[in-house]
């Protein structure tokens, strides 16, 4: 005789883990894509005796806003630029200056939505020399499809670039953190070279390969409250409970509770900076937008504009405009027009960007209508 009731449980056991994989594989997600690389001098690089004497280590970084074909995007630049001005302060605390050398736009469909799969070649095509490439894309997922809020690539890599997922720039933090790659530093959960203990005993060797960061085993929103507090329970390979610090901006913790490196992060990163980047500053004086193109000086005016707004440059050259509302949406294209109607346009501010179509350089403009 068949059991019935032995075959029901069996049926909805099967039902109910097939309900559990499919909910796990729709919420595959990581914070950070970059993937650990060793490197054969690290050792070197914890060295505080090696640093050189300089006044300060100033860190240069190019935004690139990626758009579709179109011009499209939905990165808000205003909160980006803030965004870059919270980093900067986490970098202060290690004898670092963080500075924004300029802010561009990429049309290219290909790359608006990120793969890394098979998108780095091509999105390094638009890398500036001696400065931090930082592409802002509407959204990236990794080789496997699982979407990423970051990646970037260690010192010792190939390729010189970080890709930030647009919902993710101004979340207080993964900016910070992906810089933090770009200079050296490995994930405070990194088990690469061995897992950490509790008491550090192994800390030179294992971990993030750094002393004064505590064992971490990898935290998340499940083991980190919103008070910022690690109520995980989880033990090493000793039988210690760990006890991490949510606030390292190397972690996986919540993204509003980062906002700190440590001494001898620092000290890795201003040793990579002079050993990998001596050359690394931006051209010309830093602004909070852009530099204007290498050769041409262009002036824009008036600035509060209410009706006109008139473009003069310091040389003759084939240029085509456009202006943007903070919502990426192009309210005006034009070819060499010197001349721009925005009287019908709303009060508020705007992105003006003039493209030499000759040269391919760019400018952009902050532009504020008010009547």
């Amino acid at each position: 005789m068949i059991n019935r009731k032995i075959i029901s449980l069996k049926y909805y056991s099967i039902i109910a883990l097939m309900l559990l994989l499919n909910q796990s594989l729709l919420a595959q997600w990581e914070p950070c894509g970059t993937a650990t690389e060793s490197s054969s001098n690290y050792a070197e690089l914890k060295n505080d005796t090696r640093l050189k004497t300089r006044d300060d280590y100033v860190i240069p970084v190019k935004i690139h806003v990626v758009t579709d074909d179109n011009g499209h995007y939905e990165a808000n630049v205003e909160e980006i630029i803030d965004e870059m001005n919270l980093s900067a302060t986490y970098f202060d605390s290690v004898n670092i200056i963080l500075e924004l050398c300029e802010i561009d736009f990429v049309e290219n469909s290909e790359i608006y939505h990120f793969d890394k799969s098979n998108g780095y070649s091509l999105i390094s095509s638009y890398n500036e020399l001696d400065v931090i490439n930082l592409y802002i894309v509407q959204t990236l997922v990794n080789e496997l499809g699982t979407s990423l809020c970051g990646t970037a690539f260690y010192p010792w890599s190939f390729y010189k670039i970080i890709v930030v997922k647009n919902s993710c720039a101004t979340n207080g933090s993964t900016i910070a953190h992906e810089i933090g790659h770009y200079l050296g530093l490995y994930h405070t959960h990194d088990n690469r070279f061995g897992y950490e203990l509790v008491d550090q005993s192994n800390c030179e060797v294992a971990g993030d390969l750094i002393c004064d960061t505590p064992a971490d085993p990898k935290l998340s929103t499940s083991s980190v409250n919103p008070s910022c507090s690690y109520i995980g329970t989880e033990v090493d390979s000793s039988g210690n409970f760990y006890q991490p610090n949510p606030e390292m901006l190397m972690s996986y913790s919540r993204k509003a509770c980062r906002s700190k490196f440590t001494e001898e992060q620092g000290i890795v990163m201003r040793n990579v900076f002079d050993d990998y980047y001596p050359n690394y500053q931006c051209e010309g004086d830093v602004v909070s937008v852009m530099s204007e193109p290498d050769d041409t000086n262009i002036l824009v005016f008036p600035n509060p504009v209410i009706d006109v707004l008139n473009i003069v440059m310091s040389e003759k050259m084939s240029f085509q405009t456009n202006l943007y509302n903070l919502q990426g949406i192009r309210m005006i294209k034009s070819a060499n027009e010197t001349k721009l109607s925005v009287g019908s346009l709303p009060e508020g501010i705007y992105l003006l960007e003039i493209k030499d179509l000759i040269l391919g350089h760019k400018s952009v403009h902050r532009i504020v209508i008010s009547r």
